[in-house]
């Protein structure tokens, strides 16, 4: 809770503060499945922002509701390498707009000796409102030092 933590203008350029308030849940699951290496990992997030009376900035803060998710499985293995392919979605409800913003992304990861090091590759689409989706692919290199 932010008292006055966003302002808003009006026509005249009048300024009035309105206040914000996010509140979220989240739930992380990581667990062994067998004893052959193989994993499961789940993260479920609901998050509930009131920035003011349908108030959007630039599609990060805005006033309604997000729900998100993500699915992953480390395949079993005997090597150190590990592969771990997953999937994620985001539902946004937006107040501000007569659409809802939604998103998706499936994509891997090769986790190198442990979690030592890993490369990650995804594939992430987003829609937002009543525009096209949009796409992109990432490439990602982590190393633990």
């Amino acid at each position: 809770m932010h008292p006055n933590g966003a302002v808003s203008a009006d026509g005249s350029g009048a300024l009035t503060g309105e206040d914000v308030s996010i509140f979220g849940i989240d739930a992380f699951y990581d667990a062994p499945v067998g004893d052959n290496g193989a994993a499961i990992t789940a993260y479920a997030l609901a998050q509930f922002n009131d920035y003011g009376k349908n108030y959007t900035l630039g599609r990060t803060y805005e006033t309604g509701s997000l729900i998100h998710g993500h699915l992953g499985y480390v395949i079993p293995s005997e090597s150190k390498t590990k592969f771990q392919p997953y999937f994620q979605f985001d539902n946004r409800q937006i107040d501000a707009l007569n659409d809802a913003a939604s998103s998706f992304g499936i994509g891997a990861n090769v986790y190198f000796s442990g979690h030592n090091s890993k490369l990650t590759l995804e594939y992430f689409s987003t829609k937002y409102a009543n525009t096209d989706a949009v796409g992109t692919l990432t490439l990602q290199a982590m190393i633990y030092i």
